[in-house]
């Protein structure tokens, strides 16, 4: 994140701003504390997220999904880069990926982590170029049928997601691929126990 440095008076005058609109999305307040067109706004995004690394972009995706989640009464308390607790103690990992070709991701994450931390939900986080992000959860029982069967590389299990006209399918080694568009935006999974 970028920090900026204010003064005390003009902190509380952004604070006494920002308040109209706490139960709006961050760049619509940040938008409208600036004082910025929406294209104005998009093009300083834009900026920022251009002169970021991949690690980066990760984490500030991450970070506006949390939010969002946030926004919605989930609780996620991330403990590192990409793992997080849920608010009745369950893990979830939250990897992140551009899209690598048209309509195909690759994601990863440690396979001694899974193991480890047994059930576990994974929201696979995507980015289309254009910026825009979706995501698919992927509940504990699901997940721990996958994790034998996926490819891995370097101590990492690769997750494969493609779009195949309105359906995402992880792709599965030596199988059929497992179709999880029902998964897709289902953050009310994270709610509920595991």
């Amino acid at each position: 994140m970028y920090q900026v440095k204010v003064d005390d008076e003009v902190w509380e005058r952004l604070k006494r701003l920002a308040i109209p609109f706490e139960d709006h999305e961050p760049n619509d307040v940040l938008r409208r504390v600036l004082g910025l067109k929406r294209s104005e706004q998009a093009k300083h995004v834009q900026n920022i997220e251009t002169r970021l690394t991949r690690k980066g972009l990760g984490k500030l995706r991450r970070e506006e999904y949390i939010s969002e989640l946030e926004h919605q009464g989930l609780s996620v308390k991330l403990v590192n880069s990409v793992w997080g607790s849920l608010a009745d103690g369950s893990w979830v990992a939250i990897p992140f990926a551009q899209e690598w070709r048209r309509d195909r991701w690759f994601l990863g994450l440690p396979e001694k982590d899974l193991r480890e931390k047994g059930r576990v939900f994974i929201v696979l986080l995507c980015q289309y170029p254009s910026g825009s992000t979706f995501d698919i959860v992927i509940p504990p029982d699901v997940v721990t049928s996958l994790v034998g069967r996926l490819s891995k590389s370097k101590g990492q299990v690769k997750f494969n997601l493609r779009k195949l006209r309105n359906r995402y399918l992880l792709v599965i080694p030596s199988s059929e691929p497992l179709d999880v568009s029902d998964y897709l935006r289902s953050r009310s999974l994270l709610g509920k126990k595991s």
